[in-house]
């Protein structure tokens, strides 16, 4: 109808902040806090204007220019949401811990030719304080303890390795030496048969040769004796 206006006050739910104030002085530094303004329906308005979303005494958002067909812009839509990571969206209000509750509000007005209508919706929010220092320190000693746990357990595992792969190493150069102290030893065994061998063949030989030069055999212990001997102090000469 043409003239008068009419404003609805609604007052929503109530919700419940708790602040550790050990780490935050400033709404603002609360990374998951932000308020808004939703518009449900907007039927029969020609224009939208002068809606705002106040924070207490601080206003953070308000639209003072008219928008025309305002069913289209304003209808199932999010006019405003706060957000702390935008510095020009921003809830900039110092913490008060006197401060034990704030009102919240919002104000979506419609006009139609002469008559503008407008919704003032009002949340409170409930605050309640607490500080986690000593938590904290308590939290922080924790994982500076864990972090401290780990790096021994890190450095006694290097400690550990570094351990077993000297004894690895160790254990593998004894078997090596052992490897080549038996085939030094077998060599050394093969070249005292062999010698043996050939040291018999020779004095068998010697005494052959010395028995056809004299003309009757000469092949008794004592003479094979004095062959071995003679052959064994040839071989300690080399």
């Amino acid at each position: 109808s043409n003239g008068g206006s009419k404003t609805v006050y609604p007052t929503g739910g109530t919700g419940n902040l708790t602040i550790d104030t050990s780490r935050y002085n400033n709404f603002n530094q609360i990374p998951q806090l932000s308020v808004g303004l939703d518009v449900n329906s907007a039927v029969e308005c020609n224009e939208a204007s002068v809606s705002y979303v106040n924070f207490g005494d601080t206003q953070l958002f308000t639209l003072n220019a008219k928008l025309s067909d305002a069913t289209n812009s304003y209808s199932g839509k999010r006019v405003f949401a706060s957000d702390n990571t935008d510095p020009s969206k921003d809830i900039d209000v110092p913490i008060s811990t006197s401060q034990s509750s704030v009102t919240i509000t919002g104000q979506a007005a419609g006009v139609k030719e002469s008559r503008t209508d407008a919704v003032v919706g009002t949340v409170t929010l409930n605050l309640a304080y607490v500080d986690k220092s000593e938590l904290r320190q308590q939290y922080e000693g924790s994982i500076s303890e864990a972090k401290e746990k780990a790096n021994q357990i890190i450095m006694k595992a290097h400690e550990d390795a570094e351990s077993e792969r000297s004894a690895i190493i160790k254990k593998s150069q004894e078997e090596a030496d052992k490897i080549v102290a038996d085939a030094d030893k077998a060599i050394e065994n093969e070249r005292k048969r062999v010698l043996r061998q050939a040291q018999s063949q020779i004095a068998d030989l010697a005494i052959e040769a010395a028995s056809k030069i004299i003309g009757e055999n000469v092949d008794d212990e004592k003479n094979r004796r004095l062959v071995d001997q003679f052959l064994s102090e040839e071989e300690g000469k080399e």
